[in-house]
């Protein structure tokens, strides 16, 4: 998003500020500057379907633009998922999953990000 002054951006409206919101509420869910691009750490993908920063065994946080379904190879076995709507800004419930398991959206409409953890 571009958030310069209105004439060749957004300026601070309500949707720059509600993206802000939304990328400070998800980050200060975990430690971003602890963690590293994994890539690799994702299989079954298309180009630019997801992206993963992680501390392999601590924290695994991945990016959506679109929604989609990948496969997460974490170190551990068991996890806990919590999806989270940058347009509500709000986590979903935590569920359990398994370190190799397919993550799929709830759905492919919008972006979607993921926080992962061991249980």
């Amino acid at each position: 998003m571009d958030f310069h002054r209105p004439e060749s951006g957004l300026g601070l409206n309500e949707t720059a500020r509600r993206t802000i919101r939304a990328a400070r509420t998800f980050t200060d869910a975990f430690d971003i500057f602890d963690c590293s691009p994994r890539p690799d750490l994702l299989s079954v993908r298309s180009e630019n379907e997801a992206y993963c920063l992680a501390r392999p065994g601590r924290v695994y946080a991945l990016h959506f633009p679109t929604g989609g379904e990948v496969v997460l190879h974490a170190e551990g076995g068991h996890f806990t998922l919590r999806w989270f709507d940058p347009e509500t800004c709000t986590f979903a419930a935590a569920e359990p999953v398994g370190g190799g398991g397919r993550l799929r959206t709830p759905n492919t409409l919008q972006i979607w990000l993921a926080l992962l953890r061991p249980q």
